[in-house]
């Protein structure tokens, strides 16, 4: 009889230290996510060396003028607000690396970080399409 007791108590025993790591495991993850999340900071853009000035011909030149005269969109642009302008409809999200387009499920839900011209802009800047 006094083996059965010890089984029993064995039991006890190792059911609460299971309880007991299971909600400091519990603990633990809650704690985890309330942290702010920080991007490391290896992930900064690599700064680039000034390019050193060359001879253009005449020609070039030329196309450079009539090509300045073209208006060209940024990438992206911060919002203003927490809306995107009309020139830059992709939300982008830099914390989850999503961005979403508009007619998306969580495009009018979503405060955007980042305003993308367009989906290839996101997806060179390093975002993902959402997948809903």
């Amino acid at each position: 009889m006094a083996r059965r007791g010890k089984k029993k108590s064995l039991f006890r025993r190792i059911r609460r230290i299971l309880f007991l790591a299971s909600a400091a495991t519990a603990i633990v993850r809650f704690a985890m996510s309330r942290r702010p999340k920080t991007r490391p900071l290896d992930a900064r853009p690599a700064e680039w060396a000034p390019l050193k000035a060359t001879s253009v011909p005449a020609a070039a030149t030329t196309a450079r003028v009539a090509a300045a005269d073209t208006p060209t969109l940024a990438p992206w642009v911060e919002p203003v607000d927490g809306v995107c302008p009309l020139t830059h409809p992709v939300k982008g999200n830099t914390n989850s690396g999503i961005y979403r387009v508009a007619g998306g499920r969580f495009y009018d839900a979503t405060v955007p970080e980042r305003c993308y011209r367009d989906t290839a802009a996101a997806e060179e800047d390093g975002m993902r399409a959402s997948k809903r």
